[in-house]
C-alpha cells in the first residue's frame, strides 16, 4: 500500500463516515414506447468529506503527472484538463470503494483500489479499478471497471434513455481492453449546462464544484461479464477514432443487476 492508501485508512479510522450516501431514488425513463426503472444515488459536494477530497486530488495530481498527453479521441490536453480528468475518474472509483464498504458491507481488507496498491504511478499492464478479494483460496478476486462521464443532456432520464455502461473500448493507442466482472457508471452532471465539458466550462470545474453545481449520480444497477457480451452495443460516442462497447441501460433495468443483488451472490 501506498502513502494515499495509507492516508484513505487513517481517515476510515477517524470518520464515521467519508461519505453520506443519501437515499437511491427511481429514475424512469421511456424507450420505445416501454418503461424502464434505474436506482441512482445522487451526490454534490457537501456529501464528501474534505479530507477525502484532498486525498483525491492528491491522487489525480501523481497520475495527471503519469497521463498521455492526447486524450482518447487523440487531442491534446493541457495539464489542468489532465488533473481535473483524473479528478473526476478517481473520485468516482472512491465512491464505489465506499458504497462497496458503507452500504454493501464488505469489509475495507477485502476491497482493493489500484491507486492505493501501486507502487508507482508508471502505466503498468495489470492496473485495474477496484477488486473484491475472496477468502477462498481457488477463487480469483472480482474485478470491477469504474466508468467516469459528463451528462450533456437536459436531465438523467435523457441520459438513462441514451446511454448505457461502458464496458471497453479501443483505439490507435489502445488495441485491446480486458472486459472486467463488473463494470459501474459515475455520471456528472453541470447545472444548466447541455453538451460536453470543453474550454473554460471544463476549466472552471473545481470551482462549480465546491459550489454545489455538480450533481454526481450513480446508478445502483451494474453490467456484468456476459451483460458485456450478451447485451452490448458498439458505438463511437462521437468519437471517430475510438470504438466503444456499450450496455444499455435498459437491458439492465432488472433487481438482479443491482450492486447489492450482484455482491451477494459472490463469494466473498
Amino acid at each position: 500500500m501506498n502513502k494515499y492508501g495509507q492516508n484513505f485508512l487513517n481517515l476510515l479510522e477517524k470518520e464515521n463516515h467519508l461519505i453520506e450516501f443519501n437515499q437511491e431514488r427511481e429514475i424512469i425513463f421511456n424507450l420505445e414506447k416501454q418503461k424502464f426503472t434505474i436506482p441512482i444515488v445522487e451526490l454534490k459536494r457537501e456529501n464528501f468529506d474534505t479530507d477525502l477530497l484532498k486525498n483525491v486530488y492528491n491522487i489525480s495530481l501523481e497520475k495527471a503527472g503519469k497521463t498521455m498527453d492526447f486524450n482518447q479521441n487523440l487531442e491534446e490536453r493541457n495539464k489542468n484538463i489532465k488533473i481535473i480528468r483524473q479528478f473526476r475518474g478517481v473520485l468516482a472509483e472512491t465512491i464505489v470503494h465506499l458504497y462497496l464498504h458503507y452500504i454493501c458491507k464488505i469489509p475495507i481488507n477485502k476491497i482493493k483500489r489500484y491507486d492505493l496498491e501501486r507502487e508507482t504511478f508508471e502505466y503498468k499492464p495489470q492496473e485495474y479499478d477496484i477488486k473484491l478479494c475472496s477468502n477462498y483460496q481457488n477463487i480469483a478476486c472480482y474485478t470491477i471497471e469504474v466508468r467516469s462521464s459528463n451528462n450533456p443532456y437536459n436531465n438523467i432520464e435523457d441520459y438513462l434513455t441514451k446511454k448505457g455502461i461502458i464496458c471497453a473500448y479501443t483505439n490507435n493507442r489502445k488495441a485491446t481492453e480486458e472486459i472486467k466482472d463488473i463494470s459501474i457508471a459515475i455520471i456528472y452532471k453541470l447545472a444548466d449546462h447541455i453538451g460536453s465539458l470543453r474550454g473554460e466550462t471544463e476549466e472552471k470545474f473545481f470551482k462549480d464544484f465546491n459550489e454545489n453545481k455538480y450533481t454526481i449520480y450513480f446508478p445502483t444497477h451494474c453490467a456484468l461479464k456476459e451483460s458485456c457480451y450478451n447485451l452490448s452495443v458498439k458505438t463511437n460516442l462521437g468519437q471517430n477514432n475510438t470504438e466503444y462497447i456499450t450496455v444499455p441501460f435498459s437491458k439492465i433495468s432488472d433487481s438482479k443487476y443491482h450492486i447489492k443483488n450482484v455482491i451477494s451472490s459472490l463469494k466473498i
